[in-house]
C-alpha cells in the first residue's frame, strides 16, 4: 500500500509496538521488539516503522498497541495487535431500546468489532446498510479465516457471513404473533416460492420459506453473470421486545444456500427471546 515500501529480500518478520494518541495518530517512534541481525532486515524494520507513522490514524482498543510484519507480506495494512486478533466468538451483549440482546455467533465464524483495527472498521463500514434502509448493524461475524487475512493486510471476500440488523423500535408494542403473521402475508405475496427458485441455473429472489413461533424464514440468492450465484443464505425476522431484527447467515463463495442455515437463523433467534430484553 501508499504507507509500506519494504526491502525485496528480508528474511526475517518485525515485531513493533507503539503508542496512539487520542485522535489515533501515533504517540513518539515506534519501538522495535525484535528484528532479524541482516542489514537488509533492519531496512526492513526501518519501512515498517515509517508505515506504522504515515498509515496513521488508526482504530484501536488500546492505547499500546504491538505488530508484526511478515516479509513475504503483500501491500496492506499494518498488521493488527496480537491482542486484536479474531478468535472464536462468545454470546455478545447488544444494547437495545428497552433491555439488551445476548446474541450468539454462529460457529466457525469471528465477530468484527470496528474499533479493534482499522481492517475491522473496514468491514464493518462495508456491511452497514445504507441509511435509506431504516436498519442499523447491531453484529456482525465473517468466517474466521478471512478475518485473519484481513487483519494481516489482505483484502479477500467473506466466505461466511453473519449480520444482526435492528429497525426503529415500535411506538406501540405489537404481539410477536401479529407481527410474524404480518409478515409471512407481506413475503407470500412479493415472492412466493415457486419451483423455478430451487431449480438448476438458480434464479435470484426472497421466498420465504417457513415461519416458527419466534420468526419468519426467508430464502436470500443473488446472482452474478450467467447464474452465478454471488449471495446465498437465509434470513430470520422476528421482533424482540419493541425492536424489529433481521438475523442473516449468508454464503458469498458462489455455494448456494446451506441446508444447515436455517436451523443456524433459528438457534440466534432462539437465544435471542431469551435475552434480559425478551424477558
Amino acid at each position: 500500500m501508499r504507507c509500506f515500501s519494504p526491502p525485496p529480500g528480508a528474511t526475517t518478520p518485525v515485531t513493533l509496538t507503539f503508542s496512539l494518541a487520542g485522535d489515533g495518530t501515533v504517540s513518539g517512534a515506534p519501538q522495535v521488539v525484535a528484528q532479524g541481525t541482516a542489514a537488509v532486515d533492519q531496512a526492513f524494520a526501518k519501512a515498517a516503522a515509517r508505515a506504522i507513522t504515515r498509515c496513521a490514524p488508526y482504530t484501536a482498543a488500546a492505547d499500546t498497541v504491538t505488530v508484526t510484519f511478515a516479509v513475504t507480506q503483500p501491500p496492506g495494512p499494518v498488521v493488527s495487535s496480537p491482542a486484536a486478533r479474531p478468535t472464536e466468538s462468545t454470546p455478545l451483549d447488544i444494547p437495545i431500546a428497552g433491555g439488551t440482546l445476548t446474541v450468539t455467533i454462529p460457529d466457525g465464524l469471528c465477530a468484527v468489532h470496528a474499533e479493534r483495527s482499522p481492517a475491522q472498521a473496514t468491514l464493518w463500514r462495508a456491511f452497514t446498510p445504507p441509511p435509506q434502509r431504516g436498519a442499523k448493524l447491531l453484529a456482525l461475524a465473517i468466517d474466521c479465516p478471512t478475518l485473519e487475512q484481513d487483519e494481516v493486510g489482505g483484502r479477500p471476500r467473506p466466505r461466511r457471513v453473519f449480520t444482526l440488523l435492528g429497525g426503529a423500535a415500535q411506538a406501540e408494542p405489537e404481539p410477536l404473533e401479529a407481527y410474524l403473521a404480518g409478515l409471512a402475508e407481506r413475503f407470500s405475496q412479493r415472492e412466493p416460492l415457486t419451483d423455478r427458485f430451487w431449480q438448476n441455473p438458480p434464479a435470484a429472489g426472497a421466498p420465504m420459506v417457513g415461519r416458527d413461533a419466534r420468526a419468519v424464514y426467508v430464502a436470500q440468492r443473488q446472482l452474478r453473470k450467467s447464474d452465478g450465484i454471488s449471495v446465498a443464505g437465509i434470513s430470520g425476522y422476528t421482533l424482540v421486545g419493541t425492536t424489529p431484527l433481521i438475523v442473516n447467515v449468508l454464503s458469498m463463495d458462489g455455494s448456494d444456500i446451506d441446508p444447515q442455515a436455517r436451523a443456524t437463523v433459528a438457534a440466534v433467534v432462539e437465544r435471542l427471546h431469551h435475552s434480559p430484553s425478551a424477558r
